[in-house]
């Protein structure tokens, strides 16, 4: 049985977690059963670095490379290839609380919108996809903390399946 503080006091504390539709759970285990049924020999890892350079390095951080919007994968193969189709494919499923997209009007009527590197009594530390702002609270109007993530929803459906099960050698792939 739910019990809905609870729920509340996890979504605060941790982020938003949220059940998959029916036609993405089908989107996810069509890209399993591709990942699976793989001949390695045929694909290539150094393309699938390449496709994550296209894809994903302006937010994600790799091996100290990219971006700093979502989560750092460097060492993340250990999760498994389900822990990738699964993010890739639904990001908005699991949106951890550092990583929910904040969108601040201050009193100028100016947007500042990105994720909250840090926060004091006096100021928003706002980590954007270009910057990192300084908003002192005496200057914030509105806050509004949004359940999605600022990861696009359908990456892979922009690739061939080549290139999809390429990434997630290349994701996927032991150091």
């Amino acid at each position: 049985m739910r019990n809905q503080s609870v729920d509340t006091l996890l979504d605060q504390l941790w982020g938003r977690v949220a059940e998959s539709p029916a036609e993405i759970k089908a989107e996810m285990e069509r890209y399993r059963t591709a990942f699976a049924g793989a001949p390695r020999w045929i694909y290539n890892t150094r393309l699938g670095r390449e496709t994550y350079q296209q894809l994903c390095a302006t937010c994600h951080k790799f091996e100290g490379q990219g971006g700093n919007l979502g989560p750092d994968l460097t060492g993340s193969w250990r999760n498994g290839v389900d822990y990738f189709i699964e993010n890739i494919v639904d990001p908005n499923a699991v949106v951890g609380t550092d990583f929910q997209l904040n969108v601040i009007t201050k009193n100028d009527g100016s947007v500042v919108s990105g994720m909250i590197e840090r926060e004091s009594e006096t100021a928003l530390v706002v980590r954007t996809a270009t910057e990192t702002v300084n908003v002192p609270k005496s200057e914030v109007k509105g806050r509004e903390v949004l359940e999605q993530s600022l990861m696009p929803a359908g990456l892979l459906q922009t690739l061939t399946e080549k290139q999809v099960v390429e990434l997630l050698m290349f994701l996927t792939e032991r150091p």
